[in-house]
């Protein structure tokens, strides 16, 4: 994988198999990154080639996979129509190919996805942040959540994670179907779980910490979930620590 001139950066890592294994993110290549893509066949590692997400920088953050033939990984690309600067980047491998899914992109600047999630029954999540520009010029954002369900993707709704600075940073779907994401919403609460089509908030442990903690990855073994992120104790307010949290046995 990669060479001195064009080191990769691989950001995410799923697998549909023990012999099948995809490992995703961006390369430099002349001081642009550009998004790659690696399956592992249980012997060796191999590129695959992705669909052009055009000139400019683009990555990919997030990649899912339900079966060898149902792989998903997200990201960023360019904007190909005037008005923003960037665009999701979702790419879907069908046992041959990788192709190319557009997305809805909303924000001035354009919205930019980190995660996706892929349910047992074929139910797609990605999540990421919407972004624009403040009367000032500064940087600004909302969590984004969107939903493939088929045909296309939209945009998802989270009650509290719909707001100028909240965050979503993963996303993870139970063997039952229920989905989860963790981050930071508007009133406070980490995780939000979709349950019999409506969204419940969920506040999470909470200890206190001088600042934090960051949810940042999440997963589902059993019937627990787990959240991993850092912190920023109280006594030390330059170091961040490592953090982990796992919820009650779910119902």
């Amino acid at each position: 994988m990669g060479d001195e001139n064009t080191p990769d950066h691989l950001t995410a890592v799923a697998a549909a198999g023990p012999d099948d294994v995809w490992a995703v993110g961006y390369a430099h290549q002349n001081a642009v990154s550009r998004p790659i893509a690696q399956r592992w066949d249980g012997r060796s590692w191999t590129p695959a080639p992705l669909p052009s997400p055009g000139a400019g920088h683009s990555v990919l953050s997030g990649v899912a996979a339900r079966s060898s033939d149902d792989v998903w990984a997200v990201g960023y690309a360019p904007s190909r129509t005037a008005g923003h600067e960037i665009e999701p980047y979702a790419v879907h491998f069908d046992g041959h190919s990788w192709t190319r899914v557009d997305t809805p992109n909303g924000g001035a600047i354009g919205t930019w996805l980190t995660d996706v999630a892929v349910g047992p029954s074929g139910q797609v999540y990605a999540t990421g942040a919407w972004r624009w520009r403040t009367w000032s010029g500064g940087l600004t954002a909302k969590a984004a959540v969107m939903r493939y369900d088929g045909s296309q993707w939209n945009y998802v709704n989270v009650p509290s994670f719909d707001s100028e600075g909240t965050s979503v940073s993963d996303v993870a779907i139970a063997p039952d179907g229920e989905v989860w994401l963790t981050g930071s919403s508007h009133t406070g609460e980490n995780f939000a779980r979709l349950s019999g089509g409506t969204w419940q908030l969920i506040a999470g442990a909470d200890p206190a910490v001088w600042a934090g903690p960051a949810h940042e990855g999440l997963t589902i073994v059993g019937d627990r979930v787990w959240m991993v992120g850092s912190y920023v104790p109280s006594n030390d307010n330059l170091n961040s620590r490592t953090y982990a949290e796992r919820s009650p046995v779910l119902p």
